[in-house]
């Protein structure tokens, strides 16, 4: 039987390692050689494909507004792309990866993820600039200048981002009666 304040503690822990991550992306973002990645994508991602629907949904939603909150591109535009973008990764994940092993998971559905949320943070940016609320002109030079360097970014940071997903599970189990 778990005690309550595990559950609030559960969330707590959460909130604190998904604020953590975007700061950390955040402050990375203004060195130039080092402003091509995600961490709260990756770590979304690979949330998605490990944890339970209530976890990941919570780390998914939470990153999106964070993500919202810093980018100045129009509200909910990264949170929505984020969750469409888990949903995808969600069934490449149960469906089509399921028989593969879990590291080779981990690099092709961080891969498809960076892909998707990209091509969905273009095609809301282009929605939006139909009704004139964004110009997709700076998204679209956004997107394509980051495109690559995320990629490999991604690639590389996909098993750091697991590692630090293990020790999160960890931490719950410790703290869990």
């Amino acid at each position: 039987m778990r005690l309550p304040f595990f559950q609030i503690n559960k969330w707590l822990i959460l909130f604190f390692l998904v604020s953590v991550l975007i700061v950390l992306q955040t402050g990375f973002s203004t060195i130039p050689l080092l402003s091509g990645f995600n961490l709260a994508l990756i770590y979304s991602v690979i949330s998605v494909i490990h944890s339970g629907r209530k976890e990941s949904a919570f780390v998914v939603i939470f990153s999106g507004i964070l993500l919202d909150f810093y980018s100045g591109l129009v509200d909910g535009t990264l949170t929505l792309s984020l969750i469409l973008t888990a949903v995808a990764v969600y069934f490449l994940a149960n469906s089509v990866l399921a028989p593969a092993s879990p590291r080779l998971i981990n690099y092709i559905a961080v891969f498809f993820g960076i892909l998707c949320f990209n091509v969905l943070v273009l095609l809301l940016s282009l929605a939006l600039s139909v009704l004139d609320l964004a110009s997709l002109s700076t998204v679209w030079s956004k997107v394509l200048r980051k495109i690559f360097p995320e990629l490999i970014f991604a690639l590389i940071l996909t098993q750091p981002m697991f590692w630090l997903f293990q020790i999160k599970n960890r931490v719950f189990k410790i703290l869990a009666p």
